[in-house]
């Protein structure tokens, strides 16, 4: 098969295909509309023995395709207008579901859906193809002039808006089969661990979302195993109308000091219903840190600060690898309706990441993907629409973990009573320990999967940055400008995903300067040359839009951003931003500040406003400095 990326833009009196072939670097356009039917043309390339790579393309742009396809002799003869205004027709009738959806196993040709593989639909993570467009730095985002319900005078701009399209999908294809220079998704081919997976177990999940993908697996791996249809596994679950928490108390409940017991005790006394939110919070304090359990984990109150490895005392950070799942496993846990199959087929994802992490040099693209489809599993066993749902299961897993770790931190205080936390979850221990106690430990971490099959991951560093318990900077022994090793984390992360919000890098890359190398903030933002990093993006919250204002010959100018605007704070310009709500409400975005665009171009060169990213940098600085005055 040919690899093609493709985009369609439908209008009532204009329909454009635009294809790229990234192996021979064609491009394929194909117009229909008045004057102008390449219909037929178009029909027999998407005929031509491709793998056709899109954004939303299965449930819209290949639907849309595919219903060409099947009209294709009532097409015949028709001239470009009669097949707009008959596509629009058959549109909006998928829209309003007297058409159907066409299922994926009926498509003619087959597809990749990037927008549904990178799980971007979850009201999470979602993120339009203009978001994708800022976070890959595209030179151009352009942006509809039109409603798609419009006719079309100038088909200039949706032309060039499509090609753009296709140029975003591109990157993001290579993205996805690791041929990105970006660090955390370097190498990491989603396509080819998905076929692995088909090839494996002979489950078809090309297009699955990560976060689906672990559900999908468990689903047909359950059914060849018990017999059953896929169809009526859906439909089970288990649903209580109460837990009684003391009931999620596993065999090797061992807490000793009083801080933890009277949790303990709470637990115990707790009944909740498991159809309603329980938003229970549980304080303890032991060894001078302020721990809260509550139903979904256990984690410290963070410390911020600035803590440093010396000659006497090293800080150190222990990981329990996919403590969940080994829970599970170890407390032979399921669904009640699943039973004790779904532990074992479980545990063979479990199996296959701890056997990969075990070995010297292991393939950490496949142990972030199969963390991903084990967590998925746990994930959706508390989730009441999924065949999974069992809430106690959840319970009984999250519940142990805590206990587990409690544990965990009576025995490192035993043997080393001077140890400081300076950050604990669930499934994680950071603190900074006496050196000469560090193989007593690794000790300790050998013994605990020899009882319990937890496989601890250890790191050692050399100095933690911390804000909070997401947003810190770890610098590992050893790290040079020349042959850096550090980890950042949240704020300071400087390459995010790009499906979050990747605005303003100039400031996370100025804190990793500062507090990494000693470079003052002022220095590094100023010094920055890479203009994008200084970009922000907006678009309208659902039902209101976004303005942009400025003075043109002593007279106001307002224009609407329409559907996504990227832009920079500037020092020069009169143009602000103002949200506008669906009632009406305006808000300015930026206070006393101006907003240049820059979704084609800089124009001239760029009056960057430097000090509103040096002032946002220092906000982040001095939460964290002030603290470290207040430790000593």
């Amino acid at each position: 098969m040919t690899l093609e990326i493709y985009d369609l833009q439908a209008y009532p009196n204009y329909i454009v295909f635009t294809g790229y072939r990234p192996k021979t670097d064609e491009w394929f356009i194909y117009r229909i509309g008045e004057g102008i039917n390449e219909y037929e043309a178009l029909m027999e390339h998407l005929e031509s023995g491709l793998l056709m790579v899109g954004f939303d393309n299965i449930y819209h742009d290949w639907q849309i395709l595919q219903n060409m396809l099947d009209c294709r002799k009532m097409f015949q003869g028709s001239n470009g207008t009669s097949i707009c205004g008959q596509m629009m027709l058959r549109i909006a009738g998928m829209k309003d579901g007297t058409i159907e959806t066409i299922p994926e196993f009926r498509f003619t040709v087959r597809q990749i859906d990037l927008f549904r593989m990178w799980h971007l639909y979850n009201k999470n993570r979602r993120a339009t193809l203009n978001d994708i467009k800022f976070s890959c730095r595209m030179s151009k985002i352009y942006t509809l002039p039109y409603s798609y319900d419009s006719f079309i005078a100038d088909k200039e701009p949706v032309d060039a808006y499509s090609k753009n399209n296709v140029e975003a999908i591109h990157r993001f294809f290579l993205t996805t089969i690791g041929r990105d220079d970006y660090p955390i998704y370097k190498g990491i081919n989603k396509i080819a661990f998905r076929e692995e997976l088909r090839k494996e177990y002979g489950v078809q999940c090309l297009n699955t979302a990560d976060a689906v993908l672990g559900k999908k697996m468990i689903l047909v791996l359950y059914s060849k195993a018990v017999g059953l249809p896929i169809s009526e596994i859906r439909e089970m679950k288990t649903a209580r109308d109460t837990i009684n928490l003391g009931s999620c108390i596993p065999w090797f409940c061992n807490v000793k000091t009083p801080e933890f017991t009277n949790v303990l005790d709470t637990w115990k006394k707790t009944v909740i219903k498991s159809d309603t939110e329980n938003d229970i919070k549980i304080p303890a304090v032991f060894h001078d840190t302020q721990f809260v359990f509550t139903l979904g984990g256990l984690h410290s109150v963070a410390k911020p600060g600035i803590y440093e490895s010396d000659n006497d005392f090293v800080i150190m950070d222990y990981d329990v690898q996919s403590l969940y799942p080994s829970l599970g496993r170890l407390l032979e846990l399921y669904p009640e309706h699943l039973g004790p199959v779904f532990t074992k087929l479980y545990s063979k994802f479990l199996d296959l990441k701890l056997e990969e992490a075990k070995k010297e040099n292991p393939d950490k693209a496949k142990i972030g993907l199969l963390k991903l489809v084990l967590n998925a599993i746990y994930g959706n066993s508390n989730e009441p629409k999924s065949f999974l749902y069992d809430p106690l299961y959840t319970y009984k897993t999250t519940i142990s973990g805590q206990i587990f770790t409690a544990m965990w931190c009576e025995m490192l205080v035993t043997i080393c009573p001077n140890i400081e936390f300076i950050s604990v979850n669930t499934d994680g221990i950071c603190c900074k320990i006496p050196r000469d106690k560090q193989e007593l430990i690794l000790r300790l971490n050998d013994k605990i999967y020899g009882k319990f099959g937890f496989l601890i991951s250890v790191e050692e560093y050399e100095r933690l940055i911390v804000k909070d318990v997401n947003n810190y900077i770890a610098i590992y022994p050893g790290s040079t400008r020349e042959n850096e090793h550090v980890k950042l984390r949240g704020c300071f992360d400087t390459s995010p995903d790009y499906y979050g919000d990747t605005s303003k890098r100039a400031i996370p890359k100025a804190l990793k300067e500062f507090f990494v190398y000693g470079v003052p903030i002022e220095e590094s933002i100023k010094n920055n040359s890479d203009v994008y990093d200084f970009c922000l993006k907006i678009k309208p919250l659902t039902g209101g839009s976004v303005l942009y204002r400025t003075i043109q010959h002593a007279q106001i100018e307002t224009k609407n951003l329409g559907e996504f605007a990227r832009y920079y704070i500037t020092k020069s310009g009169p143009g602000s931003i103002l949200r506008v709500s669906e009632s009406g409400t305006q808000t300015l975005v930026h206070p006393g500040k101006s907003c240049a665009l820059f979704n084609l171009n800089w124009g001239e060169k760029p009056m960057i406003d430097y000090s509103f990213y040096i002032s946002e940098a220092n906000k982040i600085k001095d939460s964290v400095v002030s603290s470290q005055l207040t430790l000593f």
